[in-house]
């Protein structure tokens, strides 16, 4: 009996093994019958795994998917042959140093492309998307087969709901706790002033923040302002080729009008040179007066030491052993471009739109990094005195805060970027704007206990970094250590001025200790990474809204002392 039950089991064991094995084969042989749909259809999802196991088994000599930057030409879906647009002799409309940035080593992926010469592929429906892991760009070229006259392109990336891969878009960079928008309309990489879709590769590239749970179906569709005796790009024009107007939106085209700017390489080192040579920029410090020359001979290295990245919305470079001519950098910037002309129709693009499924299972995760939530900014709740005349006469004493005590943020990599980095670290600053200031989207409702007010102690800040009289733009430097506020209710406990105040418990005569939201935190990611044996420094700068609190360790220490202890704590 014993061993008849051994025996059911063991025949119980290979039958549940038997259904398992027939499960998974079921399972590969559905990812294989749906590769092999999508190439029909003409889309290929080199990094799925489903696409790997089918590649293996129907297509194992296409070297395009893996090893795209030695191809120098690929057969579209309408079966012509056409060169790459990093070839060196190719029809294409985009500036040299963007469009043969793609390599292996500078941490890109190709995602997805419709570049098969298959029976279900559409004539002009000729897309490739690269994603880079180290900085989070994703890059998108389009073939157009023919020309058609049009100009001013303006490309839509639309996901179905609003997620967390577009949350740097615009002035400020939003953490993962928001899921800002569905929408990024920007406009196009071109080498002609007329920013139209032309015969040719074409591109645009939007900067992504790392998501860990988007998954979407993605459209990209495009539209044409048509606009008479065009000038688009305002104080950008210089640098238009490398620049891209962008804006993230609900309704594609109502925030059209030119205010923010993300400009590459070269152009953007250029239209710096142009804002420092103009005196936008001030040199004003010892640590910045190297910004010319670091342009210079394209050195990203000293302009972040110089702190040029705190000036702008968010900064992406590079420095590497290598020594090229290219620079290799990313601005976003706010400023005054415009759209000038007579509008004369808005029409659909010239181009075949995509819709495609972005799911992680199909082009993995995507954008480098983010933060979980807002950075905290934690303030000293202790001020010292400030001896003046008005101790005496009036007892109206002045204490000068301490500053900033720290930070709390909570940092998250794209897992994929992990396997790569060997170390990093990170800088945080708090910047000060005056004039006009960074749009906080009505979702902020927490700016900490003294963040958020409409007005704000009286202080000097220290440092000017940038000042646009034209645009009514300046930003200064401020660590809350020049704040000052005035207080009668020292001399009525204590008959005297305490060297050392507990700040909470002091009523002041402003009758607040709320700063006003025109402060932002620049948050500075340096990241060492490998790819392809390829070692290189990463600087990632963006702009956050953060929280300020009291630090919780001296506020907990001194919340229940009296205020003469807490001067004998502090000054002893």
């Amino acid at each position: 009996m014993k061993y008849f039950r051994i025996l059911l089991l063991f025949v119980f064991y290979i039958g549940l093994s038997s259904c398992q094995e027939e499960r998974i084969s079921e399972s590969i042989e559905s990812e294989n019958d749906f590769e092999d749909a999508e190439y029909m259809k003409g889309n290929v999802y080199p990094l799925s795994l489903a696409y790997r196991n089918w590649k293996l088994k129907a297509r194992s000599e296409s070297v395009f998917e893996s090893d795209w930057e030695n191809c120098s030409a690929i057969t579209l879906g309408s079966g012509a042959s056409v060169k790459l647009p990093w070839n060196s002799i190719s029809d294409s409309n985009v500036p040299y140093d963007i469009a043969i940035d793609i390599r292996k080593k500078d941490g890109w992926q190709l995602v997805f492309h419709t570049l098969v010469p298959s029976e279900g592929a559409s004539p002009d429906r000729n897309y490739m998307i690269f994603h880079n892991l180290r900085t989070g760009i994703l890059k998108v070229y389009y073939y157009k087969e023919n020309d058609v006259s049009n100009n001013t392109c303006i490309w839509f990336l639309l996901f179905q709901y609003p997620q967390q891969w577009m949350n740097c878009v615009n002035e400020l960079c939003h953490p993962l706790s928001f899921g800002q928008c569905n929408v990024i309309e920007t406009s196009t990489f071109s080498t002609y002033s007329d920013k139209g879709i032309r015969k040719g590769w074409n591109c645009f590239q939007v900067l992504l923040t790392y998501a860990p749970n988007a998954t979407q179906v993605m459209d990209i569709n495009a539209q044409t302002l048509n606009v008479g005796e065009l000038d688009l790009f305002g104080q950008y024009e210089e640098a238009s080729s490398g620049t891209l107007l962008s804006y993230s939106s609900r309704n594609p085209l109502s925030k059209f009008t030119g205010e923010i700017a993300n400009i590459s390489g070269n152009y953007a080192a250029n239209w710096l040179k142009k804002e420092i040579d103009e005196g936008k920029i001030k040199e004003n410090s010892l640590q910045t007066r190297g910004w010319i020359s670091s342009l210079v001979i394209g050195s990203v290295k000293s302009l972040v030491k110089g702190g040029i990245n705190k000036i702008l919305n968010a900064f992406t470079g590079r420095f590497s052993k290598t020594v090229t001519n290219r620079m290799d950098i990313q601005i976003n910037t706010q400023g005054n471009s415009r759209t000038t002309g007579t509008l004369s129709f808005v029409s659909p693009a010239p181009i075949l739109s995509l819709r495609t499924d972005f799911s992680h299972d199909r082009i993995g995760a995507l954008g480098a990094w983010n933060l979980a939530a807002q950075p905290i900014v934690y303030l000293s709740p202790i001020a010292d005195h400030q001896p003046s005349s008005y101790d005496n006469l009036y007892h109206q004493y002045s204490y000068k805060f301490r500053g900033i005590k720290g930070y709390k943020y909570e940092l998250l990599f794209n897992l994929a970027l992990e396997s790569h980095l060997l170390k990093y670290w990170t800088e945080m600053e708090v910047v000060h704007y005056k004039g006009k200031i960074p749009q906080i989207p009505v979702v902020y409702t927490d700016f900490g206990v003294l963040g958020g007010s409409s007005s704000f102690l009286t202080g000097y800040f220290k440092n000017l970094l940038y000042e646009n009289s034209a645009d009514s733009i300046a930003i200064y430097e401020d660590h809350f250590d020049p704040h000052i506020y005035t207080t009668y209710d020292m001399y009525q406990q204590y008959g005297r001025p305490l060297k050392a105040a507990f700040i909470p418990k002091t009523e002041t005569m402003e009758g607040t200790y709320r700063f006003d939201k025109n402060h932002f935190v620049k948050f500075t990611l340096f990241m060492v990474t490998n790819f392809e044996g390829q070692i290189d420094t990463t600087v990632s700068t963006r702009t956050f809204v953060p929280k300020i609190e009291w630090d919780p360790y001296l506020y907990n220490k001194y919340k229940d002392m009296d205020g003469e202890w807490i001067e004998y704590q502090e000054t002893r």
